[in-house]
């Protein structure tokens, strides 16, 4: 496990503090919640919040965008109301921009020309409803990054989860002996992190894992309750055999 210590510019620890001690007092209520995975979950956040993402390593080839509970737009997909409905946005453009970067340190630039991507610019894969998908589609030509270099792939109704994404990427383009980027948000990290050398693992052998969060800050709206809710959800699926018990060292965040 690789993490990066640079000093964090964010909110200030005891609003975090606040954050989890809210979070402690409401799954107490809860008999059926595991406290103790609680604890562990809350020190991965923890960790994530102390730390910023990674550099951007030239070897990345692909960059795997996790869609979200949004679609690019911004627009629900799963439920009417989302408290964070720009989280799939976010995604995305956080994951464009790390591919931007790539290309611009293989061009020893600072910042990357059209024709830097063209030539140096790693793969960016998305994989989606439906609902998804389409949104994305429509706004290929706002997107500031070349669409050849874009790939969308369709989930299939019984894969519309991180299981399933997992899945279709292992299906749909099998990734060996490269570097991969994987996008997501930072509360869903520890589930996705555990699902990397898992029966799920997507990855063929000698490829080297970076993690990319967006929301290490732990600002986004509702961001509590996805906290809760990873931490009642992930025991269950250890329980099931669908994750790993703890995150992989095998990866780089």
């Amino acid at each position: 496990m690789l993490v990066t210590f640079t000093a964090y510019a964010g909110p200030p620890f005891p609003e975090r503090e606040e954050l989890f001690e809210g979070i402690r007092k409401e799954i107490a209520l809860h008999k059926e919640i595991d406290s103790n995975f609680a604890e562990v979950y809350l020190a991965e956040i923890k960790n994530l919040h102390e730390h910023k993402n990674p550099e951007v390593d030239p070897s990345i080839e692909y960059v795997f965008v996790l869609s979200g509970r949004s679609s690019y737009l911004k627009e629900p997909i799963d439920i009417p109301n989302i408290k964070d409905p720009a989280d799939d946005h976010n995604r995305m453009t956080l994951g464009i921009d790390i591919a931007k970067k790539v290309a611009a340190n293989r061009s020893q630039k600072s910042t990357s020309t059209i024709d830097d991507i063209q030539k140096n610019g790693p793969q960016i894969i998305y994989n989606g409803t439906p609902k998804h998908n389409e949104a994305l589609k429509r706004t290929l030509a706002q997107i500031d990054y070349p669409q050849h270099k874009l790939s969308i792939f369709e989930l299939k109704s019984t894969e519309w989860n991180t299981r399933g994404q997992f899945k279709c990427l292992k299906r749909d383009s099998p990734l060996s002996h490269t570097s991969v980027a994987i996008v997501t948000h930072a509360y869903h990290f520890p589930r996705v992190a555990r699902m990397i050398d898992s029966k799920w693992h997507p990855f063929g052998p000698n490829t080297k894992i970076f993690f990319y969060l967006v929301d290490r800050e732990l600002k986004a709206p509702g961001v509590k309750e996805d906290l809760i809710g990873e931490i009642k959800r992930i025991p269950i699926y250890i329980s099931q055999g669908d994750l790993k018990t703890n995150i992989s060292e095998n990866i780089h965040f």
